[in-house]
């Protein structure tokens, strides 16, 4: 899990719509992660006149989109490295929502960094995706069958009604202060090994 995640401070974020529709798609497996449909989705909303910019971090595309405006494409970024970790965590500050429609997710961690910087998770209903992200809660699972059109909507509809989207990133970071950090994690896990402790004890 990125440090950030511990690091990053409520005072930091804004809850805020800036106007600019700012997407984040990280992942190294661009077909795994859902690539495809993420970038669909992102030329929907440029169709819709909601200026979206799109950062792709971890991957590059199997094909060219350097023509594309407003796609920014970071191949790898080190977070044990400070000037990318700091880079990570700045577009993590400008980000609002999270666009990852994995197609197969055992534990997305990402989810819980989103959560923390109050970035709604738009995904897919899919392995342990739903441990992390819950429905208008602090983002929102689509069916795995789901493809860009779907994405977009939901996106659109969050972007024309800015309290829906300011109340969904609060619910990110309370969701994230509530359960998804490691403090919670650690409590989790010393109640379940102190239960079968006292199991194997009597």
């Amino acid at each position: 899990m990125y440090a950030g995640i511990r690091l990053v401070q409520k005072l930091e974020l804004s809850f805020d719509y800036s106007g600019t529709c700012r997407l984040l798609f990280l992942g190294v497996e661009w077909e795994r992660k859902g690539g495809e449909i993420a970038l669909t989705a992102f030329r929907l909303l440029q169709q819709k006149g909601l200026n979206p910019v799109l950062h792709i971090i971890g991957c590059v595309p199997p094909h060219n989109i350097s023509n594309e405006q407003n796609i920014i494409n970071i191949p790898f970024l080190d977070k044990n490295k400070p000037e990318d970790f700091q880079q990570l965590h700045n577009i993590f500050l400008q980000t609002d929502f999270l666009l990852l429609p994995t197609r197969a997710e055992c534990a997305g961690i990402v989810f819980c960094e989103a959560s923390a910087y109050g970035i709604p998770s738009i995904t897919t209903d899919t392995g342990g995706v739903t441990t992390y992200v819950k429905n208008g809660v602090n983002g929102f699972l689509l069916p795995v069958e789901a493809g860009g059109e779907e994405h977009a909507g939901i996106i659109e509809g969050l972007c024309r009604n800015v309290t829906e989207m300011q109340l969904l990133k609060k619910g990110c970071r309370n969701k994230y202060e509530e359960v998804l950090n490691w403090d919670r994690w650690g409590l989790e896990f010393k109640r379940i090994a102190e239960t079968l402790i006292q199991a194997k004890t009597h």
